[in-house]
């Protein structure tokens, strides 16, 4: 990622939905009951966490997002406890009573750090006034960068038509993370995030992965919703907007442990990075990354921004992740381009050849030259920058697609697995005489020439400056 990720909107992102306790009874199992046909769970210990619109603001706050938490809670212990948390976290919140008094609890029974049973206490968690209620949330919308709505349904909102139109007249973005999605209940949205299981809900039927895009399409169109992101578990996420398929993103490979609250790991990221300046294709790859992260934790859990950048940091030379992004392009039909090279202290000429290679086909994957490949090809003084802020420059360009770091002097073992569509590089090559030229050709593929403009190196950049 570039430096953006540093930069911080003065608004903060206002977080509205339904906060939940969860709890966690931990122990072990020895035994059948002899009462009934069930395992006995002898407790040991237990442990409290925030969930649902809670757990968005944790993850906000682990992305060092400026932010703040409007929710309608009670006045029981259970709510008295969501609000300890929130202040020991030092997270900015208003909290307005509920018509019952009471909160919604989630309580998890845990044997081995597996999960034998859930017992909720589900409250309607309505406001009083709900008239009154909207008025904080219209003067805290007047001073806010964009809106996350956190709906798990619980009642604390229903108005959904007031907040949108209201975020929309001030020009603010606002994003949703659905449940019991029926159809104009988030009309006009910037974005909605269901998952798989929630956007069949929403259509009345299961729809295959492959047929997506046109629902999406549909959806988009007739809820005017900008864009629509369907989570899908191990499949990644996909982005669509009103003219199709934006983006698709292959989940990380992992030893799924607990997917508890990872849609609001995503949610949170999203909505942070894009806060801090960032595009809406960075922001989701950020959001992908923390994805992964989640599900390796136990039930509902944060995940901190300088875990989402070490992440990205460890696939640029992951080769299951890269494996996997070229085995979707080509189940979704796409040609691949691959280009490669040091790519050092980014200049226009590398941008005229990344930005017409990106042309040639569906999608660029973009071969970077380690700092150790660098060094045998170009001296001990090069690269300038080191590889992983060279693959963050790149891959914050919306038409780069995939960025690998590579340590050999050349990529020829990576075009023989990718079997590219197409392989570009600069005028200052002659086709036949770029690696894998012959090996593209025997795969089907085309080898293309780009005009490079003349004087522009990265050579002649860093002679320049030793002379200044």
């Amino acid at each position: 990622m570039s430096n953006k990720v540093l930069s911080k909107s003065n608004k903060p992102i206002l977080l509205l939905g339904d906060c939940i306790l969860d709890k966690y009874i931990d122990g072990d199992v020895y035994r059948i009951s002899p009462e009934a046909p069930v395992p006995i769970l002898s407790v040991e210990n237990q442990t409290v966490a925030l969930g649902g619109a809670g757990n968005v603001a944790d993850n906000l706050k682990a992305m060092e997002a400026n932010f703040e938490l409007i929710y309608v809670g009670g006045s029981c212990s259970d709510s008295a406890m969501i609000q300890n948390i929130l202040q020991s976290k030092d997270i900015f919140f208003k909290s307005y009573e509920s018509d019952s008094g009471k909160t919604v609890v989630k309580t998890r029974l845990m044997s081995e750090s597996h999960q034998i049973m859930r017992l909720d206490y589900d409250n309607s968690l309505h406001p009083k006034n709900l008239s009154s209620f909207n008025k904080k949330i219209k003067s805290s919308i007047s001073r806010s960068s964009m809106v996350i709505i956190s709906d798990y349904s619980k009642g604390s909102l229903s108005d959904f038509s007031f907040i949108i139109k209201e975020a929309k007249n001030k020009k603010i973005k606002v994003l949703i993370d659905p449940k019991n999605w029926k159809k104009g209940k988030y009309s006009g949205a910037f974005l909605v995030k269901p998952n798989y299981k929630e956007l069949c809900e929403y259509l009345g039927y299961s729809v295959s992965i492959d047929d997506l895009e046109d629902i999406a399409k549909k959806i988009c169109i007739e809820e005017n919703t900008d864009f629509l992101l369907v989570t899908l578990g191990n499949k990644g996420m996909k982005l669509f907007s009103k003219d199709g398929l934006k983006l698709s993103l292959n989940s990380l490979a992992r030893e799924v442990f607990d997917v508890t609250g990872a849609g609001d790991t995503v949610l949170a990221c999203l909505a942070a990075f894009l806060q801090k300046g960032n595009s809406l294709n960075e922001a989701l790859k950020m959001a992908n990354n923390a994805a992964g992260i989640a599900v390796e934790k136990r039930g509902v859990a944060s995940v901190c921004i300088d875990e989402v950048l070490d992440e990205l940091k460890k696939n640029y030379r992951n080769e299951k992740a890269l494996n996997n992004f070229v085995a979707t392009q080509r189940s979704e039909g796409n040609s691949i381009v691959v280009t490669n090279g040091c790519f050092d202290v980014l200049h226009s000429g590398h941008l005229k050849l990344l930005k017409e290679a990106s042309k040639i086909g569906d999608k660029l994957l973009v071969l970077l030259n380690s700092d150790y490949s660098v060094q045998r090809l170009k001296g001990s003084g090069r690269p300038i920058l080191g590889e992983i802020e060279r693959a963050d420059i790149l891959d914050a360009l919306e038409f780069v697609d995939y960025v690998y770091i590579f340590d050999s002097e050349t990529p020829i073992k990576h075009i023989e697995r990718i079997k590219p569509n197409y392989l570009v590089k600069g005028s200052d090559y002659k086709a036949q005489n770029v690696v894998g030229y012959e090996l593209v050709l025997k795969f089907g593929g085309e080898v293309i020439i780009v005009d490079l403009e003349k004087g522009k190196s990265t050579s002649n950049i860093v002679k320049k400056i030793k002379h200044l």
